[in-house]
């Protein structure tokens, strides 16, 4: 049996799997596939400072609950997600940051997934649209073939 292939996804799709947003249903259905073995999942430690600050946002301008909040980032920690340090992950993140214009916190998971030999899925729609064609593997949540 070959092994589990390798993906590694955002923060824009990781919060779809806590919270009902469009593209929701998507991003559960890719997380269910990833808890049952049939994809291994992967992202640059930047992940958890990014979420967390989204959900800051939620409780600040959105009204979520701070507790609630807490208890999304707990479940995120304990998530079968492959960490990889950023500081591995810098350089190339940096070069293809300026190649694409995009920031360098995007580029961490770019870089993350080039490093891994992963597909890139992403909720992101700008990031979507500026890397589309210029780098291989980077698919939109909403295309993302559910198998």
């Amino acid at each position: 049996m070959s092994p589990a292939p390798r993906v590694t996804v955002d923060t824009s799709v990781v919060v779809k799997w806590f919270f009902d947003e469009p593209g929701a249903d998507q991003a559960l259905r890719l997380r269910e596939q990833i808890e049952a073995g049939r994809y291994v999942a992967m992202a640059p430690d930047l992940i958890y400072p990014e979420l967390a600050n989204v959900i800051w946002k939620r409780v600040l301008f959105e009204g979520l609950d701070p507790e609630d909040g807490a208890d999304v980032i707990a479940a995120v920690t304990a998530l079968p997600v492959e960490i990889v340090p950023s500081l591995s992950l810098l350089a190339p993140a940096y070069r293809l940051a300026v190649e694409l214009r995009q920031s360098v916190y995007d580029g961490l998971f770019l870089a993350a997934s080039l490093a891994g030999d992963a597909d890139f899925v992403t909720a992101d729609e700008a990031l979507w649209e500026a890397v589309k064609g210029r780098v291989a593997r980077v698919h939109r949540l909403a295309a993302w073939p559910v198998r």
